[in-house]
């Protein structure tokens, strides 16, 4: 465990399971070196849930549930099947 604050995260996303009108994704984020994870299934809405450990930085949980909501979005539209997996790195607020 790091007492450093993180000055970016990285979000990744990968499939666990889908079909053609639901999807079950691992949501981890890293930061510093730390990581969380939780579970996230889309049908037409986004159910992402809590981060293990609890004290996930709000910052890129966000950026999580955004890119979350562009994938269920995107199959709303037939524009893309499931993705395997996404990888987004992000800075931390203010500081790039």
């Amino acid at each position: 465990m790091s007492d450093r604050a993180p000055t970016s995260g990285r979000v990744e996303i990968l499939l666990l399971e889908a079909d053609e009108h639901a999807a079950t994704y691992r949501v981890l984020l890293h930061a510093a070196d730390r990581c969380w994870q939780a579970d996230a299934c889309i049908t037409d809405t986004v159910a992402l849930g809590p981060f293990a450990p609890g004290d996930a930085p709000p910052w890129l949980a966000d950026d999580a549930r955004g890119f979350l909501r562009t994938l269920a979005a995107q199959r709303r539209r037939g524009e893309t099947r499931w993705p395997r997996r996404l990888h987004r790195w992000r800075a931390a607020p203010g500081t790039g």
